[in-house]
């Protein structure tokens, strides 16, 4: 059985890098997001998303098997350099990867409330994140 590895992040940020980031989300980088996103009615991004396994970065519309997504990944949020100041040690966030389908697609259940029963992979609450250096980036960790 093939699960798509979606993100669902309360920053509403997404991933398309190959490589967890070295410094501070680019334009070039949000604008991408943006324009995959644009459908779905979310706010513009202001951080970029990276989901890691031990043996990958996951990537936007590829499939992977249970075995490869069986245990906890490794989150990380890079923010551009006008929201860095959001991302700290005293927020708290929630995190949800899930298969939605299509963000943006209509969901015939209605506002895609099938996730949370259907297709919710890993869903924690009270996450705080730690600086990973200079570069904005911060791994969540903590939570329940």
């Amino acid at each position: 059985m093939l699960a798509a590895a979606t993100a669902l992040f309360a920053l509403v940020a997404s991933a398309s890098a190959q490589a967890l980031p070295s410094s501070a989300a680019s334009p070039e980088q949000l604008a991408l997001v943006d324009a995959q996103y644009n459908a779905s009615g979310f706010p513009d991004s202001g951080a970029i998303l990276t989901v890691s396994y031990a043996s990958f970065v996951v990537q936007n519309g590829n499939a992977y098997t249970a075995e490869q997504v069986a245990t906890a990944p490794t989150i990380y949020v890079t923010p551009s350099t006008t929201t860095r100041d959001e991302f700290n040690s005293s927020s708290v966030y929630t995190v949800m990867l899930a298969d939605a389908s299509s963000l943006g697609d209509p969901d015939t259940e209605g506002n895609y409330r099938r996730v949370l029963q259907r297709s919710t992979h890993y869903l924690v609450n009270g996450q705080t994140g730690t600086s990973t250096g200079s570069n904005y980036t911060f791994e969540p960790s903590g939570g329940t």
